[in-house]
């Protein structure tokens, strides 16, 4: 609806008023922000929610390196985890640079363009036939059991739907569709 606002407005169509990506959630957004009554807190929340949500990706990339690390080497790295997380950080820190360099945004518009999508739903599948098919549903269901307590089989039924047959299918779905 903002979106369209924004084209009656302008007198343009839609889909000359803001392309997808960052143009979106830079331009268009807050264009229509100003609009609304009180501009200045729904400005400032948005930005702030921006804000939140990066850091957040940010938080859960390092700790997942982190956690691979130290769970491959736990012997040498156990005891080094703050000189650890410094280097990765670190590390991060100088990847990105090329990110705020005058050929800054192509490089992330090509970041964006290669390394999400299709990328992402084809780990989510090859992870779903390892834990599933190759792992076995009943193993991981006895695994869940182990921690949660047991549950009755109703309770199991949706979620081998879902792990076996659901989700396999419309991440094939959506696979097919982003590659057509």
């Amino acid at each position: 609806s903002v979106l369209g606002h924004m084209a009656h407005v302008q007198d343009k169509p839609v889909s000359e008023v803001a392309q997808s990506g960052f143009g979106l959630a830079f331009i268009a957004y807050p264009e229509a922000i100003a609009q609304l009554p009180w501009a200045p807190l729904w400005s400032t929340l948005f930005f702030f929610m921006l804000l939140t949500v990066g850091l957040d990706t940010q938080f859960a990339a390092v700790e997942g390196i982190l956690t691979s690390l130290v769970d491959q080497f736990p012997k040498y790295l156990q005891s080094k985890r703050l000189l650890l997380t410094t280097g990765v950080c670190f590390l991060l820190f100088l990847l990105g640079l090329v990110c705020v360099t005058q050929a800054g945004i192509y490089w992330v518009h090509l970041t964006d363009y290669f390394c999400t999508g299709w990328t992402f739903i084809t780990v989510g599948l090859l992870e779903l036939v390892g834990r599933i098919w190759i792992y076995g549903v009943n193993r991981l269901i006895k695994d869940i059991e182990m921690m949660i307590g047991v549950r009755n089989r109703l309770f199991w039924l949706w979620w081998r739907a879902c792990w076996c047959f659901i989700s396999p299918s419309l991440l094939v779905v959506i696979l097919a569709w982003s590659l057509a």
